[in-house]
C-alpha cells in the first residue's frame, strides 16, 4: 500500500522500497493527534539515520 503513495512521475529505479516504506512511516508518527505521542526532531533524525525499519507502536 505504501507504493501506491509515490509519485508516478518517480522511475521505480531511482528510489529504494524499503527506505519509501520507512520514511512514510516515519512521516505518519509525526502526525499523531496528540502531541505527545509524536517523536521529536532528534527521535525522527535517529530514525531517519537507522539501516532498519521503524515499527509504528499504536
Amino acid at each position: 500500500m505504501h507504493m501506491e503513495l509515490v509519485d508516478k512521475s518517480i522511475e521505480p529505479n531511482e528510489y529504494e522500497t524499503w527506505k519509501v516504506k520507512k520514511i512514510m512511516e516515519i512521516a505518519l508518527m509525526c502526525t499523531q493527534a496528540s502531541a505527545s505521542m509524536r517523536p521529536t526532531m532528534s527521535e525522527v533524525v535517529m530514525l531517519l539515520k537507522s539501516k532498519g525499519f521503524v515499527q509504528i507502536i499504536a
